[in-house]
């Protein structure tokens, strides 16, 4: 019960001090103190390789049906999984807003067909590529953000957005940036319309308590323009 207590109150305090952060410094300092406490992966119990067992396959056959030959995968975090995934026969292009990873990432995986850029997802320019894959990053980030990410993905002039999402979640709530809760993308205020495509996780995460976490595909000229 004490532990519990204190693990909320260190969360409390951390949380305000996002509130005074840029977002490039909130993700920079959620990294360097493995502020989600995986043992695997900085990036969270999400992208261990359990976590991913069923994505991995499933995101193969979504590449290999909709005849993706490029990929951003923004923010990309360690490559801890995605690093497992055959994409011999794909250009892979890594984007993180947090320096030090791309610097590792670069070190460890760059090849002619991989390479890491810092990006922000929300300002920066991105590039140009068949499939926008922004796997949970949104759940991280207040409305406001959320709405300016979609804006800057539809300027990218790519063709699809794989992108996480709570299909059974009836309602959505704001968040600082660097907070987390779970979304539904077709609810209020994202409205998202019906997507093409769905991969159901099969997560287990937090005891199985987001079980309905999914990726689901859009054509990017499909989204809301605000």
């Amino acid at each position: 019960m004490l532990k519990r207590i204190i693990k909320k109150v260190k969360s409390v305090l951390y949380k305000r001090k996002f509130q005074n952060q840029s977002t490039k410094d909130v993700f920079t300092s959620i990294f360097e103190t493995n502020y989600w406490g995986d043992r695997d992966s900085v990036s969270g119990e999400g992208s261990n390789l359990e976590q991913t067992k069923h994505l991995r396959s499933e995101l193969i056959n979504i590449l290999n049906q909709y005849h993706i030959k490029s990929i951003l995968d923004i923010p990309c975090g360690d490559f801890h999984w995605m690093s497992r995934l055959d994409l011999k026969d794909v250009k892979y292009v890594g984007g993180d807003i947090v320096d030090s990873l791309i610097d590792t990432n670069r070190k460890n995986y760059s090849t002619d067909q991989k390479s890491f850029k810092v990006l922000d997802i929300i300002e920066d320019k991105l590039p140009t590529v068949d499939i926008v894959f922004v796997r949970d990053c949104l759940v991280h980030l207040s409305d406001e953000n959320i709405k300016k990410a979609f804006q800057n993905i539809k300027k990218s002039e790519s063709k699809y957005l794989l992108t996480t999402s709570f299909i059974k979640q009836v309602g959505n709530k704001d968040i600082i940036t660097g907070d987390w809760r779970p979304i539904n993308l077709q609810l209020a205020p994202y409205n998202l319309p019906k997507p093409i495509a769905t991969i159901d996780e099969k997560s287990s995460e937090s005891g199985g308590k987001f079980a309905d976490k999914s990726l689901l595909l859009w054509l990017i000229k499909d989204l809301p323009d605000s």
